[in-house]
């Protein structure tokens, strides 16, 4: 995972990445009930997929599925 230690704009291309992780997040939990069964589970796919921008060299993606992970236990 990349360290957040400055500011950084993403891109749309980004969002788009990002977003189209969150889709699959979404189907996953739609075709397999139970798979995310609660908010800790979801941070830890969020930072899975994050995870897996990182491998991709996709850090704009990686930033903003982590920022997801981490307003998951906070709300």
């Amino acid at each position: 995972m990349t360290e957040i230690t400055e500011h950084h704009e993403e891109t749309p291309d980004q969002y788009e990445s990002a977003i189209e992780q969150l889709y699959r997040l979404l189907v996953m939990a739609c075709e397999h009930r139970g798979s995310i069964a609660s908010k800790n589970e979801m941070m830890n796919w969020l930072l899975k997929a994050a995870d897996e921008k990182h491998r991709q060299g996709d850090y704009g993606a990686e930033r903003i599925l982590e920022r997801l992970a981490g307003r998951t236990l906070d709300e």
